[in-house]
């Protein structure tokens, strides 16, 4: 029935998109005016194009939306992105991006993601490393389906690319300030601008202050709050007219006391292991609990150094481009294990203190890449590539070693390595006034190793190193439609290399047979154009992608209270559905963005899922495994969609306008678990964000007064099921976004030219 239903749905609005694309290439008989969108420029094929000309489905965030819809983090995205979905967790590592139903979430120190994350042409490495401060932000490009051609093996679904400010060509300077009811003081500037003839430059850099949103009644601290700062510096110096190039450095520091749990639902009876009662005073067990009662504070620390160095240079009428980046990233935390204030260690005679865990992380990266450009707009447009990078990741992992605290003891350092090269090309061929053909090839090779030692036990170190190759590729035709209209169809395929799982229970078996790749198929069919005089820009597109060898977590039952997360093969999944995107200026001061995506994404073949804790024998248990074929995709809600309204009036009589920005957010229920506990799922919800303010004629000085989640809709960006810990009664937790808390505050910046 629900396959037949989803059918349906999928048909139908399959249906009104067709009617619809009809309907508005008919002729639009508006009335003259010179009112017409900005054309939006994105670099989704590596080199600068308009949007309504890439043959690619992707969203671009420019600069002016990132300020009105009040986007400070990555994680912020989702509310205008359609099919991007974000699933938190307790361990930064562990949170994740979906594109189109498809995301990796798992704990693990060198499992890359299957939507890549990319800031200035250079991949992020680790997961944790993707939810930073958005701080002068140029423009984000949100790309959906595989694109491991041009972006490399961390794109099997999609990619996030965020582009940063590059040095001015006239002084300018920048300073902004941010304080909201909920105790955050945001401070961000930049400053830019020549030096001499041949040199430029721009520095930026912020400082946040946030009081947690997570009440911890042991000791009345405030938990997932944070503490960050980050510095950015760029150098451009344009050595003669054909040769240029653009250093940077960069320096980010976070201290936070994230992110912590609380409890959605505890059976009344439930005992810590089945033994030690709770004191539950003061807490409302519920989906909008914020309360909890821990002994030890979560605390983490993340830092990040870097830089790149790219160099463009003419070579006639090609251009050659190389990058060159290095990239240190250290993350250290600490959180409660039971989750609760007991004295266990006390309780067992071993000194003081609650069960705990912490974990030292230390990732080094380097990557370079050579581009060779053609000349755009000839008639055969191509570019070749070549790709080498290495990273390196080392944890310490320590949790409850106390002799006299058995229970998921754990004490390791492990070790991950990459070695990565790949060559590459891409080339459009116009062979007809407007008609064209792109096809793209990538070949990839990588050098595995891992290494874990467990300090527990004393049983000395397994080691473990294999290699693989692969090649992807993309072909797409193109058709225009008259001068503002184009249809495309695309195939495309997807990687995402073999991985060791390193994390916890590293054995000889699992050193000699490493994590598959995973690979992705996909089929889109689109359609780009401009109505209405320029006034209407819409988007549509249909697709089908299919994933083998899907990598994610499954949590593996060792007995009583105790549990492994060991990183599986999916055997297959697939996605389908459709989406939407339209602008339109509906008069001089009133600009409408509408959006919404339907994903049809279920498991095809995973017989042998391991069993969800509680799960019986009449729910599909079978020892401890069952089929979950047919079921439902963590973080993939059927239906999502997005309003955005910016409204700017002028006031006469005063050296100031006034704007609004308006931002709807809403998503299906979604289920957070691959085995599909039926206990986690989160309803559908959606988000109100308002903002209001006035800047003056000259655009020196904005000020402007916003509430985020106007009505004050609690979600949950995670779940997970903690039976084991209370002798298999009902428990389970919930992360809350501090995007789930209705909080407003009061923005001014000021910009000095």
């Amino acid at each position: 029935m629900k396959s037949s239903r989803n059918f349906s749905r999928r048909s139908a609005l399959y249906a009104v998109i067709a009617t619809t694309s009809g309907l508005v290439l008919s002729p639009l008989h508006a009335q003259e005016s010179r009112l017409m969108l900005d054309e939006v420029i994105v670099t989704a094929q590596k080199r600068e194009q308009s949007i309504q000309d890439v043959p690619v489905s992707v969203t671009a965030i420019a600069a002016e939306m990132i300020e009105q819809a009040g986007i400070q983090t990555t994680e912020d995205i989702v509310r205008v992105a359609p099919s991007l979905t974000f699933t938190g967790n307790t361990d930064k590592q562990a949170q994740a991006f979906s594109v189109r139903g498809i995301g990796t979430s798992v704990f693990g120190i060198n499992t890359e993601q299957s939507v890549a994350f990319i800031v200035d042409d250079v991949a992020t490495v680790q997961p944790g490393e993707s939810i930073e401060n958005l701080s002068d932000v140029e423009r984000i490009e949100v790309l959906r389906g595989p694109q491991s051609t041009l972006f490399g093996k961390s794109a099997s679904a999609g990619a996030i690319v965020v582009t940063t400010r590059a040095p001015s060509e006239q002084s300018e300077a920048a300073l902004e300030s941010t304080v909201t009811n909920d105790e955050e003081y945001r401070l961000s500037g930049s400053a830019s601008g020549p030096l001499g003839e041949s040199f430029g430059y721009r520095m930026s850099g912020y400082w946040t202050d946030r009081e947690g949103y997570i009440d911890n009644l042991y000791n009345d601290h405030e938990l997932n709050g944070t503490e960050n700062h980050g510095l950015r510096g760029k150098l451009r110096w344009d050595a003669s007219e054909s040769i240029d190039a653009t250093l940077t450095a960069y320096y980010n520091k976070d201290d936070d006391t994230c992110c912590v749990l609380t409890a959605r639902e505890l059976s009344p009876d439930a005992l810590l292991f089945g033994a030690l009662p709770l004191n539950r005073n003061g807490i409302d067990v519920g989906d909008d609990n914020d309360r909890v009662r821990m002994d030890i504070d979560f605390e983490g620390q993340t830092e990040t150094t870097g830089g790149n160095l790219r160099v463009n240079i003419g070579a006639g009428e090609h251009t050659l481009v190389s990058i060159t980046a290095i990239n240190d990233w250290q993350y250290d935390n600490a959180i409660d294990v039971d989750g609760w204030d007991i004295d266990i260690a006390a309780l067992v005679g071993a000194g003081h203190g609650g069960m705990y865990q912490v974990s030292e992380m230390d990732s080094d990266f380097f990557s370079q890449e050579f581009r060779l450009l053609s000349p755009a707009d000839a008639k055969l447009e191509y570019l070749a590539g070549l790709y080498y990078a290495d990273s390196e990741s080392e944890r310490y992992h320590e949790r409850n070693v106390e002799p006299a605290l058995p229970f998921a003891q754990a004490h390791a350092n492990s070790a991950a390595g990459t070695e990565t090269s790949a060559v590459f090309g891409q080339a459009t061929w116009h062979f007809a006034e407007a008609t064209s053909v792109t096809a793209g090839l990538r070949y990839h090779y990588e050098e595995i190793s891992g290494e874990y030692t467990d300090l527990l036990t004393g049983a000395g170190t397994i080691r473990g190193d294999d290699d693989d190759s692969k090649v992807v590729g993309r072909i797409t035709l193109q058709q225009m439609l008259g001068e503002d209209t184009m249809v495309f169809a695309s195939y495309a395929t997807g990687y995402k290399g073999q991985a060791f799982d390193v994390t916890t229970g590293f054995d000889e078996t699992k050193a000699e047979n490493p994590v598959a790749p995973e690979t992705s198929e996909s089929i889109e069919l689109g359609m780009k154009g401009t109505f209405w005089d320029r006034r209407l820009r819409l988007n549509a597109t249909l697709f089908q992608t299919g994933f083998e060898d899907y990598q994610a977590q499954s949590i593996v039952l060792e007995g009583f209270g105790d549990a492994r997360f060991d990183l599986v093969n999916v055997g297959k999944l697939e996605t389908a559905g459709a989406e939407i995107e339209s602008t339109v200026l509906l008069m001089e001061s009133l600009t409408v963005t509408l959006n919404a995506a339907y994903i049809d994404a279920e498991v095809n073949d995973y017989t042998g899922a391991n069993c969800w804790p509680g799960q019986t024998l009449a729910q599909g248990c079978t020892g401890d495994y069952q089929n979950i074929d047919g079921g439902e995709l963590p973080s993939a809600p059927q239906w999502k969609y997005g309003l955005f309204l910016e409204y700017e009036h002028d006031l006469d009589g005063v050296p100031f306008d006034a704007f609004a920005g308006f931002n709807y957010s809403w998503q299906d229920d979604v289920i957070f678990d691959i085995n599909q506990d039926p206990d986690l799922y989160q309803d559908a919800y959606g988000i109100a964000n308002l903002r209001v303010g006035i800047v003056d004629d000259d655009s020196h000085y904005q000020v402007a007064a916003f509430v985020n989640n106007l009505f004050d809709e609690q979600y949950a960006s995670g779940m997970r099921n903690g039976s084991l810990l209370y002798d298999g009664a009902p428990a389970y937790s919930q992360m809350l976004a501090r995007n789930a808390f209705r909080y407003w505050g009061l923005t001014a910046k000021y910009q000095f030219r």
